[in-house]
């Protein structure tokens, strides 16, 4: 398609802008109209579907020496006409409203003309037009708009295109011929042309649907499941934690803290959020430096363990007492300059401005495009600050990490996250990983219902992460809502789709009362919340996560460290629980023994569900596990359906199984599948679960 570009904007100096750019900043400003004769080009670009189009400039050069007569006669003239960005074809057609308008109209009063918002691929975003929409109500005409002139936009299909712009070439030379014109175009355009675009809009949807399914595959080893958080452990640690436990425990992935330079906060004694305050992407923290990140990513693909890192993208640090970074390097807070990286101002959201919390609910613009509590925010439509993150994401990839979670994605703009994610590599075969997989990425969206920005929003790029879970989930198991309700668990509750979905119980936001608020069960609950973690493990519903915490009294505490601010690793215990300030929350039996329950169950159904009506529930997984719960005050024991084989079997939540031995429970199942389910009321855990893997059949 051929065409040139009139730019003329109202504005106090003369200076060219692109449009995107001024509706992203919330700004406009004008080009004066000698600025815009001087710049007048044309460029020519030629039609995929029609490249035999030819180029007619000189039939377009009609409005600019209208505009040149008017201009020299009166200097005033650029100052009179508002227009923002106007797309002319080369034989007259697109857009000539506008110059029809304008030349009918200039004659008798200057006003402002109507604005179309057409044929220009990236000005007919949403948020563009809604921002036009409020700056100049009833004046912006786009597709869909309050004055529908034709489509001419980027979102047409692909046979909108075929006829709109094949077509338009054949007949709209002459408009004195224009139906005759038309009806012989559309009947000489032969079928194999129509199957061509066909097979190509297939091929594009197909391409599309298997790109967004990619981005929402953990890529876990055969078998295995359930990704664990190890909150801010050291890459040394973590590489010995899945060869001595995870590995052979069956878990599928670990989350880790940033793995990129932040700033070294003493100020407020090295809390767990400094981590989420970037000064540059080096790979240097107090978890440990490239080499060692490396290694454990090595290691712990080997023992069958994926890696997925919590990615700090949306914004840097904010303007802290210090200037100092965990590799040694500093910014110029004020100056918005990052060197290391590098970044300078314009690689952040202008203007600057903070987000107030009515804006989560009315502003979904100052949600994006403001700073999160005083970070610096990136502009991630800025080409610049795409190739740095890319960059280093892509990094993280080559050495063998399996996907991200991204941090705050709520406050980016979703089409430029999709851009970003476009861009990355695919996993490194090296390490295990089938060849063209791409990363595993789930977004930290919190939509809890009733705000600006839905997670609806994000679903379609990737996963999300389900905060309503373990809210939900916290509140049954705490005996708020009664267990039989959980019958229905999943969509029906108002959570996403399966494939959207990672579910968990607390994560180190919320179980500290910070994002996504309070409320949840953590590690200072155990009875509760190892059960709700049963439940959550037992239920096919969703991609969970388990946290792996270190205590804490106050929310703002870092992980133990000794006086020079290095973490201290976690001590083994003989029990296998975790010592020197460190919970562990993956070494409790209860929760390990789920992870095999889980991995047993593999992909088969909810069956056999039984409730008595209160909170005491049961339910099979297809014939390969069962498992039971007890919130009455009351005991349970009822014979129940195992849909298990005959046979005896470990209860793996009161014991584990050593040899033909079971520490704690034995049920005994029959013939007909059925055995004598007991769970006390006051039993040290609320549930009881067999399957027919080696961990629990006898």
């Amino acid at each position: 398609m051929a065409l040139f570009t009139i730019q003329l904007h109202c504005a106090r100096k003369p200076q060219t802008t692109h449009f995107a750019s001024a509706a992203r900043a919330g700004s406009f400003y004008d080009i004066n109209l000698v600025d815009f004769a001087s710049r007048f080009e044309f460029s020519s670009m030629q039609s995929p579907v029609n490249p035999n189009k030819t180029q007619r400039p000189q039939r377009d050069r009609v409005f600019a020496d209208w505009a040149l007569e008017h201009l020299a006669a009166e200097p005033a003239f650029g100052k009179k006409i508002f227009n923002d960005e106007a797309h002319f074809r080369l034989n007259g057609f697109v857009n000539k409203q506008i110059a029809g308008f304008g030349a009918t109209k200039i004659h008798g009063r200057f006003r402002c003309l109507y604005t179309e918002k057409d044929d220009a691929t990236c000005h007919t975003e949403r948020k563009t037009l809604n921002l036009l929409d409020e700056e100049f109500e009833g004046f912006v005409i786009p597709r869909g708009g309050d004055i529908n002139w034709p489509p001419r936009s980027c979102d047409l299909t692909s046979l909108d295109y075929f006829l709109w712009d094949y077509v338009k070439s054949l007949v709209y030379a002459d408009n004195h011929s224009l139906k005759a014109n038309i009806t012989r175009a559309l009947r000489e355009i032969e079928p194999h042309l129509y199957e061509d675009v066909k097979h190509i809009l297939l091929s594009w949807l197909l391409t599309l649907a298997t790109s967004v399914v990619a981005y929402k595959n953990p890529h876990y080893v055969t078998a295995r499941s359930v990704n664990v958080h190890l909150f801010e452990w050291k890459w040394n640690d973590i590489a010995d934690e899945c060869e001595r436990f995870l590995g052979p425990r069956g878990f599928g992935g670990i989350q880790i803290s940033p793995p990129n330079e932040n700033v070294v906060l003493w100020t407020y004694n090295r809390p767990w959020w400094e981590r989420y305050q970037p000064i540059s992407y080096e790979l240097v923290t107090r978890s440990g430096n490239e080499r060692q990140f490396a290694d454990m990513v090595r290691r712990c693909n080997a023992a069958g363990v994926r890696i997925y890192v919590d990615a700090v993208i949306n914004h840097m640090t904010g303007e802290p007492p210090e200037n100092i970074g965990t590799a040694g390097n500093t910014a110029v807070y004020r100056e918005w300059y990052y060197p290391a990286v590098p970044y300078r101002a314009e690689h952040f959201n202008w203007p600057h401005c903070v987000i107030d919390g009515s804006d989560y609910v009315n502003d979904a613009w100052r949600v994006r495009n403001c700073e999160l509590v005083g970070l610096k925010d990136l502009n991630q439509a800025n080409e610049h600050t795409r190739n740095m993150i890319v960059i280093f994401m892509n990094k993280l990839i080559d050495l063998g990490v399996a996907g991200f979670r991204i941090d705050a994605a709520k406050h980016m703009w979703p089409e430029d996250l999709l851009i970003i994610y476009n861009r990355l590599n695919n996993l490194n075969t090296a390490h295990g990983f089938p060849s063209n997989a791409r990363p595993y990425i789930y977004q930290e969206v919190i939509d809890y219902g009733g705000e600006a920005i839905s997670r609806d929003e994000y679903t379609p790029i990737g996963a999300v992460t389900e905060f309503k879970a373990g809210m939900e989930l916290s509140r049954a198991f705490r005996g708020n809502n009664q267990l039989r309700w959980l019958s229905s668990w999943g969509t029906q509750w108002g959570l996403l789709a399966h494939s959207d979905s990672l579910t968990f119980i607390d994560n180190h936001d919320n179980e500290r009362g910070h994002g996504g608020g309070g409320g949840v069960l953590t590690y200072k609950e155990p009875r509760p919340y190892k059960a709700a973690i049963a439940f959550l493990l037992a239920h096919p519903y969703g991609e969970p996560q388990i946290m792996s915490s270190f205590l804490f009294w106050d929310s703002e505490i870092g992980p133990p460290m000794d006086h020079s601010g290095n973490i201290i690793s976690p001590a083994i215990n003989s029990d296998g629980t975790c010592g020197n300030g460190w919970v562990c929350q993956h070494r409790w039996r209860q929760i390990y023994s789920m992870v095999a329950f889980r991995n047993v169950a593999g992909n088969t159904d909810v069956v056999e569900w039984w409730d008595n009506g209160s909170n005491q529930i049961a339910f099979c997984r297809g014939t390969k596990a069962f498992i039971a719960f007890n919130n009455d005050r009351w005991d349970l024991n009822q014979s129940l359906q195992t849909c298990l084989p005959a046979g005896r079997y470990c209860d793996v939540i009161s014991g584990s199984k050593i040899g033909s031995w079971c520490q704690g429970k034995t049920v005994t199942v029959q013939s007909d599948g059925r055995a004598q389910i007991q769970v006390g009321a006051n039993d040290y855990d609320m549930m009881l679960a067999i399957h027919v893997g080696p961990e629990s059949r006898i």
